[in-house]
């Protein structure tokens, strides 16, 4: 699997699990009739948030010293970014955009 793909799926499993935990906490939960929808929408999206934030944040945590932990992201290891090539404009302190001149977009 290439590093963007691993990426992408790294960000969208916790993303998954954050809705499903929202979604199964208000399932137990007796919203009164009068409640508008609007509440119960954010409430639903609050709860997906801090759920799909915890579950990252822990297995992350996890992940540093078990490293196999991270299939529970989608995929064991992150994803290269460049870094080891030192390609990364953010490697060593470089800038970004990596030149040192702006570009002239009038031509």
């Amino acid at each position: 699997m290439n590093d963007r793909l691993i990426s992408i799926v790294r960000t969208l499993v916790p993303k998954g699990v954050g809705a499903l935990v929202g979604w199964l906490a208000l399932v137990g939960i007796d919203v009164p009739d009068d409640t508008s929808a609007p509440l119960v929408a954010a409430l639903t999206v609050f709860l997906s948030f801090v759920a799909g934030s915890a579950y990252y944040i822990a297995v992350r945590a996890v992940e540093q010293k078990y490293p196999w932990v991270g299939a529970l992201l989608g995929h064991t290891g992150n994803p290269g970014y460049g870094a080891a090539s030192g390609s990364s404009p953010f490697a060593g302190g470089g800038t970004f955009p990596p030149y040192e001149t702006k570009p002239d977009f009038r031509a």
